[in-house]
């Protein structure tokens, strides 16, 4: 009786047990699910992003009130200098420490160069 009942569920617990891993496959690859690397990853990027934008509105912000017309666009190296010279004394640092995050005052760099 127990091996009749067994051999009548064995088909539906292989049927759970293998939609249940196809179903994690198919969230990983499709973006539903993420690892904890990716997600380490997306954080990282949108917090850049981020502080880039808040760096490129307060240089923004503080050229119009000079009246600064200069062009920051372009991989010349006073434009280059320039750039980086504005995303240095506009990047903010975070987290107690006393200079900005290298990788912001680039982001906020890189940003100036497509605004301008």
């Amino acid at each position: 009786m127990a091996e009749e009942k067994s051999s009548r569920v064995m088909p539906f617990l292989l049927g759970a047990g293998s939609g249940i891993v196809g179903a994690v496959v198919v969230g990983l690859m499709s973006g539903y699910l993420t690892t904890g690397s990716v997600r380490d990853v997306q954080v990282s990027t949108a917090r850049l992003d981020g502080e880039a934008r808040v760096c490129e509105a307060r240089v923004t912000a503080d050229r119009l009130a000079r009246g600064d017309s200069s062009e920051l666009r372009g991989f010349g190296a006073s434009a280059n200098d320039a750039r980086t010279a504005l995303a240095q004394n506009f990047s903010q640092p975070l987290n107690g420490s006393k200079t900005a995050d290298p990788q912001s005052v680039r982001a906020c760099a890189d940003r100036l160069n497509t605004t301008g």
